[in-house]
């Protein structure tokens, strides 16, 4: 895939991207730099470390591979040019998951090739992210189904609904999530277990949904306010 050889590039070798790929990386930038680097999609190498990834495990890695991965993840190390539409990675070791940010742009797309054929009346839901326009079967404003509150109008929106995170190992009594913290290298530890965030597109409300899972409750709930 375009993803895999961008993973496969050099250090320090442009590498030309499609406009698709481009977009999704540019908007993961943005929310990288609104987050202070909470959202990276230069994570990957620590979600294969604790074993979300190709890598299976569910055992806490040793200490020592954790903090070889962490070195190579930084958002920061992914130069992107709007110019020539290509990235440029800081590190060869530096590898991209678009986990977090690509759903998100499928179902904006989805609703795009929707509405070019004159269908203005939709619910779009793929894989927990769901976008809305104008009215359901019953002809009424769309609401959605959301664990905290409850139902939530909906209509003209998108977002991730939320949910407390499925992808998870238990090592002695202590719970491991696919939510990785970039700064510290390891599983998210804190009490915070769902977020919904409503936005205008799918995509950047897919990857704000987890810049603010990272954080946690108070400093999630700084950044949204």
């Amino acid at each position: 895939s375009e993803l895999s050889q961008l993973n496969r590039q050099p250090a320090g070798q442009p590498l030309a991207l499609s406009a698709d790929l481009y977009a999704v990386l540019a908007a993961a930038s943005e929310v990288s730099a609104l987050s202070s680097g909470a959202f990276d999609v230069t994570v990957a190498p620590l979600v294969q470390a604790w074993g979300f990834g190709t890598e299976k495990r569910t055992a806490v890695p040793p200490a020592a591979q954790v903090q070889s991965r962490r070195a190579a993840v930084g958002w920061r190390g992914l130069r992107l040019d709007g110019g020539s539409l290509a990235a440029t990675k800081a590190r060869t070791d530096l590898h991209a998951d678009l986990g977090g940010i690509a759903k998100g742009y499928g179902v904006d797309r989805a609703a795009l090739a929707l509405e070019a054929l004159g269908i203005g009346d939709y619910m779009i839901e793929f894989g927990g992210e769901v976008r809305t326009r104008g009215r359901n079967a019953a002809a009424a404003p769309w609401r959605i189904g959301v664990e905290q509150p409850g139902v939530v109008p909906w209509s003209g929106r998108g977002g991730p609904p939320g949910g407390e995170p499925r992808h998870f190992f238990i090592q002695d009594g202590r719970r491991f999530s696919h939510e990785i913290d970039p700064a510290q290298g390891t599983p998210i530890s804190h009490a915070l277990c769902s977020v919904t965030v409503v936005a205008d597109d799918c995509m950047r409300a897919d990857a704000i949904a987890t810049a603010l899972i990272v954080l946690g409750a108070e400093r999630g709930r700084a950044l949204a306010e």
